[in-house]
């Protein structure tokens, strides 16, 4: 299977996967009765930095939500399209169909490099049941990340 196409599934794949982590994230959320966190998220403070230095104007508030969302699917796609080609060439990365991918992005992604920027407090001191909850959703975009790459036909 060629680089390309497993860079384009992957890519589609995280773009899926990206989309249903909200859902699961409102459903584990609503299950365990925590509330709506206040103020902006990680993705809608990125979404500001990335619009006042392309644009040289800032979000106003009713569009930081888009923004973040945009940011969201984005990082999604790429990080999904990344393991596509990782992927083609070591396919050992596919081990637990997606779920060991998953649990990188969430520990790389949410319990490391955020925090570390400030974007977003430490799992540690979000507690378990919220953490919980993140880990589920990010396991969910590394199983349908891999499942949508699969089913294209980018696994052989």
């Amino acid at each position: 299977m060629g680089k390309l196409k497993g860079v384009a599934a992957g890519a589609l794949g995280g773009l899926m996967g990206a989309a249903l982590m909200g859902p699961v994230h409102m459903m584990g959320a609503k299950a365990l009765r925590q509330r709506p966190p206040r103020g902006e998220d990680a993705t809608e403070k990125v979404a500001k930095v990335i619009a006042t230095s392309v644009t040289g104007r800032r979000l106003k508030r009713s569009q930081r939500k888009r923004g973040g969302q945009i940011v969201h699917f984005a990082f999604g796609a790429s990080v999904g399209a990344l393991y596509g080609l990782l992927a083609t060439i070591f396919p050992i990365v596919t081990t637990g169909a997606g779920a060991a991918f998953g649990a990188g992005v969430y520990l790389g992604a949410h319990a490391i490099v955020t925090p570390a920027l400030g974007l977003a407090p430490s799992p540690a001191k979000n507690g378990f049941a919220q953490e919980s909850v993140e880990f589920a959703s990010h396991l969910v975009y590394g199983l349908v990340a891999d499942g949508t790459r699969r089913v294209l036909g980018a696994a052989k």
